[in-house]
């Protein structure tokens, strides 16, 4: 850029006397200088610092994307677990109906015999298959990843009369995550 004598003008001589180019000390009354280089030693100090303030942005952000990461399998999780309880909660209920009306059967229609371990085949309830289906616990028409434990009774006499008290276990099994919901009940049937 050139003046009107066609002299060449610099930076400096652009700006207003005192401006942010003008001698040695840029803006008047800031000690330094607005443009001030820190002294030699100082460099390094402050790359260093610059890194690990980086760094603990770069830690602060890989905590919270965990967490959300964290949270959302735990979450899945718990909407499974709640999924097999409930099918589990809709067999018992289905299991109290048969004992309200002594259709009860166990292992193909046959009379039900309590196992504290469920090992016997003769204690796996029958399990009604449209209530299976309605909780979506079905595999080829019949009920799948859940059963019934029949696991003992008692007769109990008392001055009213007597009356029978059934203790049931179900259990419900996700397929896809092996989430298992188990229920026990003890119910009397008079």
């Amino acid at each position: 850029m050139t003046d009107d004598q066609g002299a060449k003008r610099t930076a400096g001589a652009l700006q207003p006397k005192g401006g942010p180019f003008h001698g040695d000390r840029p803006w008047r009354g800031m000690a330094g200088g607005f443009f001030h280089l820190p002294a030699s030693g100082e460099k390094g100090f402050i790359l260093v610092t610059a890194l690990l303030m980086g760094m603990v942005a770069m830690s602060l952000v890989g905590v919270a994307y965990e967490i959300s990461i964290h949270s959302t399998k735990v979450s899945a999780v718990e909407k499974r677990y709640t999924l097999e309880l409930d099918a589990a909660r809709g067999i018992a209920e289905s299991i109290k109906v048969d004992l309200r009306a002594a259709n009860l059967t166990c292992n193909g229609g046959n009379p039900c015999v309590g196992d504290n371990t469920c090992a016997s085949a003769a204690s796996n309830i029958d399990l009604n298959t449209a209530t299976c289906t309605a909780l979506g616990k079905t595999v080829a028409g019949a009920c799948a990843n859940i059963s019934g434990c029949y696991l003992g009774s008692a007769t109990v006499v008392s001055g009213s009369g007597t009356a029978d008290i059934v203790s049931i276990g179900v259990q419900s099994v996700n397929a896809s995550s092996n989430e298992t919901a188990l229920i026990d009940f003890v119910y009397r049937v008079q």
